[in-house]
């Protein structure tokens, strides 16, 4: 039981660290520091895929606990690193003054265009995992797509988030399709497309999430409400929806 503790702590320090980060980065005048969300991401979708298809059954389950231990240890090291880099005044573009706060109503905006991708990416794996097709592992696609969307919403060139952006409404209308169709014929077709939706639209409303960032000195306000609005969605999936419909 120690150890679970001990675990779930050093996990929720590695997940506080990434704003952190990014934080530091704006007080060191590195610039726009939204676009490492994006790398963040990518490394988590590594990370997501790495796991399953190459740690898990390339190495013992001793090794592995090795090998993450050597991983918090360089992690702590670099960021006491990064902390002993820093200014010691920071720029005053990226003090508390140089900004408006946040008001409620915008903070709201956040936390409903975090909690619908969430809660649309949970929904969509029950449907895949129950409704169309049984297949191990299969979880990891949705999820894997949902980490995409941030980093191609939060990409400084928004080229492909805005393509996307344009075509996410045509594949919602299709995903809505695909509710009410026997997929029994082609469950695979029908998989892709509802994935291929689930995308479009995560990457559509990222896109909104990050168009409405806000300056660096209200970096963690930003990404405690997003935070926030991920859970609501979950809860809402996974409570709320299974009362409330049929």
């Amino acid at each position: 039981m120690a150890a679970r503790r001990q675990h779930r702590a050093t996990i929720l320090v590695v997940s506080a660290q990434a704003p952190l980060i990014q934080r530091w980065y704006a007080l060191a005048g590195g610039g726009d520091l939204y676009p490492l969300y994006a790398a963040s991401n990518v490394g988590s979708f590594l990370g997501l895929i790495a796991y399953p298809l190459l740690v898990e059954p390339l190495l013992p389950v001793a090794a592995q606990s090795r090998m993450w231990s050597a991983g918090y240890v360089t992690l702590a090291l670099l960021v006491a690193a990064c902390a002993l880099r820093l200014p010691r005044v920071a720029p005053a573009e990226v003090s508390a003054s140089s900004a408006p706060k946040p008001n409620t109503r915008e903070i709201g905006r956040w936390i409903v265009l975090a909690a619908i991708p969430s809660g649309l990416m949970l929904s969509t794996t029950l449907h895949l995992t129950t409704d169309i097709v049984a297949m191990p592992l299969l979880w990891v696609v949705p999820l894997g797509l949902y980490l995409l969307s941030f980093s191609v919403a939060f990409a400084p060139d928004r080229r492909g988030a805005s393509l996307i952006t344009r075509t996410a409404p045509f594949m919602l209308l299709i995903a809505a399709c695909t509710v009410f169709s026997d997929s029994t014929p082609a469950p695979l077709l029908v998989a892709v497309t509802v994935l291929a939706s689930l995308f479009a639209i995560c990457v559509a409303l990222h896109a909104m999430l990050f168009d409405r960032r806000p300056d660096a000195a209200h970096l963690t306000t930003f990404y405690l409400s997003t935070s926030m609005g991920g859970v609501i969605g979950g809860l809402f999936c996974a409570l709320v929806a299974p009362l409330s419909f049929d």
